[in-house]
């Protein structure tokens, strides 16, 4: 049997899909993933859902201020934690390519703290690992992963103020962000984890 016959949900082609489909998959395909691998065979049997899925991920991983290096640090986190294989993956590259040293991307593969970080990484994993770990984040998390953020909206604060975008934006992100923390951790509070993850590059 093949691997394409071994599918759950066989890979959709141009010839096969509906015209909505079609639709969604060239708005997935033409953006800045320039791909539909992963979910998306899956998604686009609802071409609703894959359209409102893309174009959140779109913009939380293309559009955001956080600098790319630890954008994709949060996400080896998280595919560490779930198990997650396709998505260690995929992000072990991305994040090579963004400037992530090996060693910080094998000692997450081993479930382990990197023995070296810079301010920016810890705080990005003290948060990330807090959140699922105790399913919730302390203040002290919190206050730190906001500063952090806001100190990457002002680099970028002259640009943002010649596109018309409010000076209070910051608080808003950071009002944002503590309530996702809430329902993230709501969410995972009955979840299990799968602890095991290859290492392997």
């Amino acid at each position: 049997m093949s691997h394409s016959e071994d599918r759950r949900f066989p890979l959709l082609t141009d010839a096969t899909m509906t015209p909505r489909q079609r639709e969604s998959y060239q708005k997935i395909v033409s953006g800045p993933r320039k791909g539909a691998s992963g979910p998306f065979n899956a998604l686009l049997r609802s071409p609703e859902v894959a359209d409102r899925v893309q174009m959140v991920g779109e913009y939380v991983r293309f559009q955001t201020s956080i600098p790319a290096a630890l954008n994709e640090m949060a996400i080896l986190i998280t595919g560490r934690f779930w198990g997650a294989q396709f998505e260690f993956w995929a992000h072990r590259r991305l994040a090579l390519a963004a400037g992530l040293p090996d060693a910080i991307i094998d000692a997450i593969a081993e479930g382990r703290r990197p023995s070296a970080l810079s301010d920016d990484q810890r705080v990005v994993y003290d948060f990330c690992s807090e959140l699922f770990r105790d399913r919730a984040v302390s203040d002290a998390a919190f206050k730190a992963v906001a500063v952090t953020a806001c100190e990457a909206m002002t680099a970028s604060a002259s640009p943002r103020r010649r596109a018309g975008i409010s000076s209070a934006q910051p608080r808003t992100w950071m009002s944002q962000a503590a309530e996702i923390s809430r329902h993230m951790a709501r969410a995972t509070s009955t979840l299990k984890p799968v602890r095991t993850l290859s290492s392997s590059k």
